[in-house]
């Protein structure tokens, strides 16, 4: 099911007579909400969002959210309007039960969605090769590490695409997060790292130099570190969770070119 550009305050009572299977994926493209709207009750009321993923492709945001009942998918152009955004994301969804986040970034800043996760217990991040995407990574370890963002993380996976330019810059803010992490004494600390590496990296000879360096100084910070090979993948239409393919879909209804949106996720 697809809403595309529709207010919140007409979606709502919409949504709430609809008789929609549990399996049903919603899809909210460019949804509308206004600051002053009443408070209503948000899409995932019966069933809370425990699970996000976030990826960004210029200045396309979208932000997949799973529940134990149904998987939404919210598709914006931040267009540099992050703080409107998670204004937006609040009313839409709830966040407060959210525990697993995966982060996949491009030039979007989603820093300011972070303060609000205070339940994440698992994190992941995929580190490509777009200078854009470093630095943006590079802010939400900041932000983690100086404003104590995320206080109950206690895994951490680290994907990094092969080969990794400035890798000195982003494994040294993975190692600069990890040591002020355990320097401060928290409840519930950092307790497994996993860095994982594109099978690519096997064939370049920097590899040992670079692994001992992640070993150094990531493993000291945590109880248990990991380095695992992957698959690199390969981006296509068909990689898609196949809940978002819309498949057959074409023999019932004439379809627009947003009416199948397109998975920006790893």
């Amino acid at each position: 099911m697809v809403f595309d550009r529709s207010k919140w305050c007409f979606v709502v009572p919409f949504f709430a007579r609809l008789l929609i299977p549990p399996a049903t994926p919603v899809a909210l493209l460019d949804a509308v909400t206004d600051d002053d709207e009443p408070a209503s009750a948000p899409l995932d009321a019966s069933s809370p969002v425990t699970s996000l993923a976030i990826g960004s492709k210029g200045t396309a945001l979208q932000i997949s959210a799973r529940s134990a009942v149904r998987d939404y998918m919210l598709n914006w152009d931040s267009g540099g309007r992050t703080a409107v955004i998670v204004r937006r994301l609040q009313i839409l969804l709830s966040l407060s039960a959210v525990t697993s986040l995966r982060l996949s970034l491009g030039n979007v800043d989603v820093v300011p969605l972070l303060q609000h996760l205070r339940q994440l217990s698992d994190l992941e991040l995929h580190c490509g090769r777009a200078n854009r995407g470093l630095e943006k990574s590079q802010d939400v370890l900041r932000g983690i590490e100086c404003e104590r963002l995320l206080p109950a993380p206690t895994s951490f996976t680290f994907s990094v695409q092969w080969p990794l330019p400035f890798e000195k810059g982003i494994l040294s803010a993975v190692a600069q997060m990890l040591r002020a992490r355990a320097g401060m004494n928290l409840p519930l600390p950092v307790r497994l790292v996993v860095m994982q590496l594109h099978n690519k990296a096997r064939e370049d000879t920097s590899r040992p130099a670079w692994m001992d360096f992640v070993r150094a100084n990531f493993a000291p910070y945590v109880e248990d570190f990991e380095v695992r090979e992957v698959e690199l993948p390969v981006p296509r239409a068909s990689a898609q969770p196949k809940r978002w393919l819309v498949e057959g879909a074409e023999k019932y209804w004439t379809l627009y070119d947003r009416a199948k949106p397109g998975y920006l996720d790893p």
